[in-house]
Order: C-alpha cells, then structure tokens, then sequence
C-alpha cells in the first residue's frame, strides 16, 4: 500500500532535507558523499535542498538528543504533506551505542513516524522484502562492492489514510482554486486554438525594483575597484556577475512570454526588446508539466514552470510566479488544455 501511495503522491523527483540530530558527522558525511557529483544522485532527480518546506523526505542521522526534540517536531512540521522521513544509520535507527544515555531519547522512532531505515549493519533478509543498494568504490589498488539492505517499516491503517487524505486535499485545493482579479498573469482562449497563457513584462515590480537597486550597488562596487586599481582578476570575475545581474534585471523589467496549449502541440514565444523566439513542442513529446523554485527575494519565493520532455529534457515556459497555489494551477490548467493525464505527469 504503502509503494502504491509514494507512486501516487510522488510521482516528481524526490527532494531531500537533511538533519543531524545528535549525529558524530559520520553519516552525514556518508548522505553527502551520495549527493556530491562524485556519486551524483542527484542525476536520478534527488536533490538536497535547503528548506524543509521545498522538501518530499526527512533524512534523519544521528541518535535523537532530548535538546533536539522541539526543533525536529518543527522541522518535520514544516515539510509539506505527503513526506517520507528516513532514519540513516545505527544511531538514528536505534540509538547506537547512546541509546540508553540520559541526554538521548533513541532512535528517531522515538519522535518522528519513520518511513524507512538504512541501518549500517543487518543481517539480509528474503528478497521479496528487501530493496538493495548496491554501492562500488574504486581506487589506488583497491576495489570493493558493498551491499546496504533497506528495510520498509510497517505502516498503520491510520498514517496511509492521514497521507491519502493530504494528497487528495491538495489536489482537490488546486482544481478548487479561484485566481485573483488583479494577477498579472492572462489566461485566455487563443486565436490559432487552444489556451494562451500570456505572462506580461515586469509582473513582479517588487522584485524588480529590489534586484535593481542591488545591480546599482554591485555595479558601483566594481567602479570603485577600477578606480583603485584591484587585481585585475578581481574586476573581472565581479564585473562578470554583474552582467549576469544586469542580465536578470532586464528579463524582469522587460521580457514577456506566452504558452499557447492545444491537444496538437504547446507553442512557447518569447519577446523582449523586438527580439521573438518561438518554440513548438508537439503534445506526443510532453511528458507533463512541474514546478520548480526560480529565485528568491528575502522571504519570497518564486516558481517557474517547466515543460518536460518524455526524452527527460525541461524548457522553462512561465518563470517569477509568485503564488505557489497560482502556479500549481497553470501547470495543471497547462496539462489539461494539452490533454495530458495527471498519471502521466513527472
């Protein structure tokens, strides 16, 4: 049930927080080795993010102290339903050799609903239930291949309706959604068929404005170091980011875009300064469309919108949504008008 749910409720690439809650580092080191580019699984679409409220699962290392307690509840608060929580390591299983110190509680059990342990050690168990990872490490004289069992925990009647229940709600919020009258964003019936989804220049003044001010203080920064004669190395690379800076200014100033969907193909056009560029994807090639965070600007957070390819590729077609509800509305709006199935979504 539990397998039928996570193809259900995660049917994107999984992103991962990742915790330390009392942990020696050695673990960590472990996770973190995994989503370096040395092992790069983040090529499979697992990705580490900063925020737990951008996160699907909870890595938890390390054996739970009592001080930690009251900010793991919270973190796992902040994660968005459906989430997995997965315990790395003999510590956050069960505690390791501090289980029965007074300053620790145990394994992470003991305060979060554990979804999955990747115990360190353990004896194999039959093969219908079991995954099997299959790690491979290679050097100077020397190569070694070992096996990590993983372990599914049990799930109670009462956590799979509770996960069922959150992704339903959030389905039923997007499809219930009402998008304000004052949203820069058009929706509307396009004139060669379809829907036009037309997202103006300069929809977000605030962020704009902000990021401006930012590129006059950079751009005075890097006159100053011309003036006292820095390194030239220096200039170079500050003066580099400062057209990159300049770049996204005006893409948030000026530039506009409009995604034409139909049941035949999504037509993508760009304009900025006179310049058009113009894309059509026929709908037999899309996979479906997903979210992904943009940019940030203090507390705010952006979306884009992302045609993918059934070949894997993406191509940003909305950018600098500033409702996430708003944005999961357009994608989903985007694959019905493409006739695409949800099932058939990243």
């Amino acid at each position: 049930m539990l397998e039928k749910l996570c193809k259900k409720a995660f049917f994107k690439s999984l992103w991962v927080y990742h915790t330390n809650t009392g942990a020696c580092n050695g673990c960590d080191i472990e996770v973190i080795d995994v989503l370096t580019p040395y092992y790069d699984a983040e090529r499979f679409g697992i990705k580490l993010v900063g925020s737990p409220r951008h996160a699907d699962v909870l890595i938890c290392c390390g054996p739970v102290t009592r001080q930690i307690v009251p900010a793991l509840k919270r973190l796992y608060e902040a994660v968005p339903d459906p989430k997995l929580v997965v315990a790395v390591g003999s510590c956050a299983c069960g505690g390791g050799i501090w289980y029965d110190t007074y300053n620790v509680l145990g394994g992470a059990r003991h305060v979060l609903p554990v979804n999955f342990y990747i115990p360190p050690e353990c004896a194999e168990t039959d093969a219908a239930s079991r995954v099997l990872w299959r790690l491979e490490a290679k050097g100077a004289d020397y190569s070694a291949q070992f096996e990590a069992p993983v372990f599914r925990v049990a799930q109670s009647e009462a956590q799979i309706a509770a996960a069922e229940k959150a992704f339903a709600a959030k389905q039923a919020a997007v499809a219930s959604y009402q998008r304000p009258a004052d949203s820069p964003i058009r929706v509307e019936p396009s004139w060669r068929g379809g829907t036009d989804f037309y997202f103006p220049a300069a929809r977000n003044p605030g962020a704009a404005i902000g990021l401006a001010i930012f590129m006059v203080a950079w751009t005075g920064a890097v006159a100053a170091m011309i003036m006292f004669k820095a390194p030239i190395l220096l200039i170079v690379v500050f003066g580099f980011i400062d057209l990159i800076v300049l770049a996204v200014v005006f893409g948030l100033w000026f530039s506009a875009s409009r995604v034409t969907a139909s049941r035949d193909a999504v037509t993508v056009t760009r304009v900025a300064f006179g310049w058009r560029r113009e894309r059509v994807v026929p709908v037999t090639d899309i996979a479906g469309f997903k979210l992904d965070v943009g940019m940030t600007a203090g507390a705010t957070t952006y979306y884009d919108i992302k045609l993918v390819r059934r070949d894997g590729k993406t191509d940003t077609v909305g950018s600098a949504i500033k409702d996430k509800l708003e944005a999961e509305w357009l994608a989903a709006e985007m694959t019905r008008c493409a006739g695409i199935t949800p099932a058939s979504a990243p």
